[in-house]
């Protein structure tokens, strides 16, 4: 049974709690300053990779097989993706012949997002009124 890191701002559903069906851990418990930091997203670069590299690290070193996203900002996101492909090129030797670099390691996690589906509801009020919400729905992690 592998070890989930959710790094969302939101608690998972029942729905989504039981596709998983593995031990989560939550980056709010785990590392309250890292989760604070990709709750208020820089807008620098470099500010962007270290957060990004602080939670590579933080994945790799203590065994997450998976992680479940989105946090932070679009560009947060862009910064990690780029940064796990980066390490995963250098590691298999792509980019240009680089070969294997010391530091790097394979990547042994997974990164998931979930899908929702969204669904409009309406129910009618005791006064006759009718009220919308919009609720979404999860359908699966990819």
């Amino acid at each position: 049974m592998g070890k989930i890191l959710a790094v969302i701002n939101h608690p998972l559903t029942t729905a989504q709690e039981e596709e998983l069906d593995e031990q989560i851990y939550l980056l709010k418990e785990i590392d309250p300053g890292l989760a604070s930091a990709l709750a208020e997203c820089p807008g620098d670069h470099k500010e962007l990779y270290d957060l990004a590299m602080r939670l590579y690290r933080l994945i790799q070193d203590n065994g997450y097989t998976k992680v479940i996203f989105p946090v932070g900002s679009p560009a947060f996101m862009w910064q990690f993706a780029s940064l796990c492909t980066h390490r995963q090129e250098q590691f298999l030797g792509y980019h240009g012949g680089l070969g294997y670099a010391p530091d790097m390691e394979e990547q042994k996690f997974e990164v998931l997002f979930a899908h929702s589906e969204r669904k409009s509801v309406q129910s009618i009020r005791p006064d006759g009124t009718v009220e919308k919400k919009t609720v979404f729905e999860h359908q699966f992690f990819f």
